[in-house]
């Protein structure tokens, strides 16, 4: 009897130890499940100001219609709850897969986790304050450009991976706290139409310029110098001239100009903060949408290319051949002339569409621009020799020929006398 006995002993043994581990396996799947769930987020902080156009341009141009339908869906807004001024400083903005908390800077409350986080997170001092400022883990990113260029893949990668866990700066646990419903029975907003979900509105022309109004106002008198020289050089270009006392100065200002191409491309394509002097915000200007052409090619690789074909043509007007050298002192000029036209587009963005001014930029559109007036008696010179006026008559040839004419019109041979003849 006692194998028996043993037999049911064991089985019943080996049941209780299958149920310890359904039991263990029910209790620890969930948490897993769970974290699995949690790190396959992607959490993010976006801080803006009501009245920023570039603010405007990465929610509703960049986030709601591109990087959180590519990634998990269109997003559900919830507010906190509004402050004492009736204003929300904190919306939750999510779709399951990626989780963000905009931040409205100009609130109390936004305000001061806007600066506190911005510090945390190791923002330098002349760039604290200013928006629209992404905060992913321990990175941040700031303006319409460099926001648009980098989260995507961001957000693809974390998704891909593990997720990206909210930034571990201070006062985020209150934060989240606010943008969830509480148990005292408090509501939060939620708005499942994005299309103004977010009071960002940007800023007017004037309102942009009063932003950062002595640099602005150094901008707008290079703009109005600009579209002044464009109007003269066209009187230089006829007046004509060989330019020979001025053309050292073309390569020096050509190099000159490279250089700051050559900084300015480095500053757009590296992410590297600027050093723009005391006046003016350069990393405003290149962290804006605008500081490449079609979104693609960064301004300071056209103006790379600009000042390196100015030299090529310096240099082939200097040592070759008269017709060489002429289409060469033309095509030096005609670069030039576009290169202020562009300049003066870019000076325009600068005060009245991005609100801040680039030194760098605009020290860039007077070179150009001294370029053009340079160029302009030497090309117009060179111009009058490949495209001759039609040849016409010498004066004394042609009152000589008058005379002939009105000397033999209508006369004739005289006749000799009869005793002559013979």
């Amino acid at each position: 009897m006692m194998p028996l006995k043993n037999d049911r002993d064991g089985r019943l043994r080996r049941a209780a130890v299958f149920v310890l581990l359904l039991v263990v396996f029910g209790l620890l799947a969930p948490v897993a499940l769970a974290q699995e769930e949690e790190q396959t987020k992607v959490h993010a902080l976006l801080f803006f100001l009501p009245t920023c156009g570039h603010c405007e341009y990465v929610i509703y141009e960049v986030l709601f219609p591109e990087v959180f339908p590519e990634n998990g869906g269109d997003p559900v807004v919830v507010g906190s709850q509004a402050d004492s001024e009736g204003l929300i400083p904190f919306y939750l903005v999510t779709n399951g897969s990626l989780e963000m908390v905009f931040v409205d800077a100009s609130t109390s409350e936004g305000g001061q986790f806007f600066i506190d986080a911005s510090r945390a997170i190791g923002v330098p001092d002349e760039a604290l304050g200013h928006v629209p400022l992404l905060i992913v883990q321990d990175m941040w990113y700031m303006g319409s450009g460099d926001i648009p260029d980098y989260f995507p893949g961001i957000v693809a990668d974390g998704l891909a991976g593990n997720g990206i866990p909210w930034p571990d700066v201070p006062g985020i646990d209150s934060v989240l706290a606010s943008v969830s419903a509480g148990d005292d029975g408090t509501a939060t907003t939620t708005v499942p139409n994005n299309d103004g979900a977010i009071p960002v509105t940007g800023e007017s022309m004037w309102e942009l310029f009063g932003d950062d109004q002595p640099a602005n106002s150094i901008a707008l008198v290079v703009l109005v110098l600009l579209v002044i020289s464009l109007v003269a050089v066209d009187i230089l270009f006829r007046r004509r001239g060989d330019g020979t006392r001025f053309d050292v100065l073309v390569p020096i200002l050509a190099l000159v100009g490279l250089g700051i191409a050559i900084y300015l491309a480095y500053i757009e394509s590296s992410g590297v903060e600027a050093v723009c002097g005391p006046v003016g915000n350069c990393n405003a200007v290149q962290q804006s949408k605008y500081a490449k052409l079609f979104g693609v090619i960064p301004i300071g690789i056209i103006g790379i290319a600009g000042y390196a074909a100015s030299l090529v043509a310096w240099l082939t007007a200097r040592v070759s051949r008269r017709s060489a050298a002429d289409w060469a002192r033309v095509a030096l000029f005609a670069g030039a002339v576009g290169g202020t036209l562009f300049s003066v587009y870019l000076t325009y963005l600068e005060p009245f569409v991005i609100g801040a001014t680039c030194a760098w930029c605009v020290g860039s559109a007077v070179i150009v621009t001294l370029l053009m007036l340079l160029t302009a008696g030497p090309a117009g010179e060179a111009w009058e020799r490949l495209h001759p006026a039609p040849s016409q008559p010498a004066a004394d040839d042609r009152d000589r020929r008058g005379s002939v004419d009105r000397a033999g019109k209508g006369s004739r041979p005289a006749q000799r006398s009869r005793s002559q003849r013979r």
